[in-house]
């Protein structure tokens, strides 16, 4: 998933991981991303993604 987000995004892009953020339960980030959406978080350690690792 990585790879197709840098084939999306450009190089360098990669999925956001569930401890990216502050301790594993706080994600903060900078977007125009309204209230009403949402995105998946790859979850690293986790057999918790919506893809097969």
């Amino acid at each position: 998933v990585n790879e197709f987000c840098g084939v999306i995004f450009g190089n360098g892009w990669r999925t956001a991981t569930f401890h990216d953020g502050g301790g594993g339960w706080n994600y903060y980030s900078y977007g125009n991303i309204s209230s009403d959406k949402r995105f998946w978080v790859h979850v690293n350690d986790q057999n918790a993604n919506c893809w097969n690792r």
